[in-house]
């Protein structure tokens, strides 16, 4: 698994797991997994001058449809 260090409010590091990117119209996004812990991240990714960059999805309403999204994928993928 891919390792990423983001960093949290108060400018401290981070650690995820890349466990997952999937694409919803023309965005795509990536679900991270902290490590020692079970959270999991969803984020928009960007591609910037050959960059990825991680976006937050400060909307509540988008970031619902994008975890309703991601579980149904799973769920989908889990049946095969």
């Amino acid at each position: 698994m891919d390792k990423i260090i983001l960093l949290d409010q108060d400018n401290n590091e981070v650690e995820f797991e890349l466990i997952d990117t999937f694409g919803v119209d023309e965005a795509n996004y990536a679900a991270l997994k902290q490590i020692d812990d079970d959270l999991i991240l969803m984020v928009e990714l960007i591609e910037s001058d050959g960059e990825v960059i991680f976006k937050a999805i400060e909307d509540q309403d988008e970031l619902d449809e994008i975890i309703a999204l991601y579980e149904d994928m799973k769920e989908d993928l889990d049946e095969y």
